[in-house]
């Protein structure tokens, strides 16, 4: 019991897992950042459009910044989606980052 947390090799662990299993788990990220760009492109227009909101409104920096990284998220899944399909049998070594971002676990709340 001593030793449950002390110099522990858990978080570097790998997790081996085939393309095949990652794409449908890729597609699904992919297509959330994109319903997030989108989103918060469209709020972005709207307070374009709003002559009372003025060009240093904190929304329009906080929605730049969304559309900025969603975009990016959304850009390295489709980069993820190809990798995978075109090499559906290779084993990929996840980190355990890697796996929550492919949300590969079904804890509470899942």
């Amino acid at each position: 019991m001593y030793n449950d947390f002390r110099s522990t090799g858990r978080e570097s662990w790998k997790y081996s897992h085939k393309g095949s299993e990652l794409i449908s788990l890729a597609k699904r990220k992919r297509d959330e950042f994109y319903e997030k760009e989108m989103s918060a492109r469209r709020d972005l227009a709207a307070l374009l459009k709003d002559p009372k909101v003025g060009p240093s409104d904190k929304r329009l920096s906080d929605l730049k910044t969304e559309i900025e990284f969603s975009g990016n998220q959304r850009e390295q899944c489709e980069v993820f989606v190809f990798e995978f399909e075109i090499n559906k049998d290779k084993e990929y070594l996840l980190s355990l980052g890697d796996v929550v971002f492919f949300d590969l676990i079904n804890g509470p709340g899942k």
